[in-house]
Parts: C-alpha cells; structure tokens; sequence
C-alpha cells in the first residue's frame, strides 16, 4: 500500500468502528517525511467522521473501573461500556465466513471464552 495517509484518503485503510481508550495523547505527529503528510486535524477528522463510527473513551469507561489482576483477570466489559455495542460487518471486506457477526467490539461480549481453558497463574499451577 506505501503511503498510510494516502491510503486513507483512498479508503484503502479503513479503520472503523473502533474505540481509542486511556491514551495520553490522541493524535500525535511522528517523525519522518511521508509523501502524503497528515496533519493531526486531518488524522482526527478521519477517525472521528461519523461514517466510521469510532469513538474516543476513556480507560475506566471502555474495560471497567476495576482493575485486571495478572493471576485472575476480568476480561468481561461491564455493563454499559461502549465495546458492549458497536460493532458492524456490513463491510464488504468482512463478509467472508471467517468472521462471526457480534455486536461487541473487541475480544470479549458477555462471555469469557477464556473460562475453562486459560491460566493466568503460571506460578502456582503445574503443567
């Protein structure tokens, strides 16, 4: 693809329906000399056109105000975050079986595939 600036203006990066959450800054230039530069306005316009459905969150609003253990994390949102909904496959790129249609955004809706199947306690569990 080359150039992620003109990419986006070509709709060839699509970035939908997403959140950014807990991030300190937003937006941020970086370094180096695209051949089609993007100013910060131009990257927020592009995220924030409601056309792509994308929000900005903060941290304790998107996962929870608890806090993720190491040994026994929540990975279930809870009620009310934004990840709860959202979510579309009305793209023509996501119409392959692969992907199976939920209205959550990210890993986890209201059930922890991970139960069952996952360690998160290495330390103290033997294999």
């Amino acid at each position: 693809m080359g150039n992620t600036p003109a990419a986006a203006e070509n709709n060839d990066l699509q970035i939908e329906n997403c959140i950014i959450a807990g991030m300190t800054a937003n937006y941020a230039e970086t370094t180096g000399t695209p051949a089609t530069p993007y100013t910060i306005a131009q990257t927020e316009a592009y995220y924030t056109a409601p056309a792509r459905a994308n929000t900005i969150n903060t941290l304790s609003e998107t996962i929870g105000a608890s806090l993720i253990s190491l040994t026994n994390p929540t990975l279930l949102p809870e009620a009310g975050s934004p990840v709860l909904t959202g979510a579309s496959f009305t793209n023509s790129r996501l119409t392959d079986s692969f992907f199976t249609p939920v209205t959550y955004r990210g890993a986890f809706g209201t059930t922890n595939w991970t139960s069952g199947w996952c360690n998160f306690d290495p330390q103290n569990t033997d294999y």
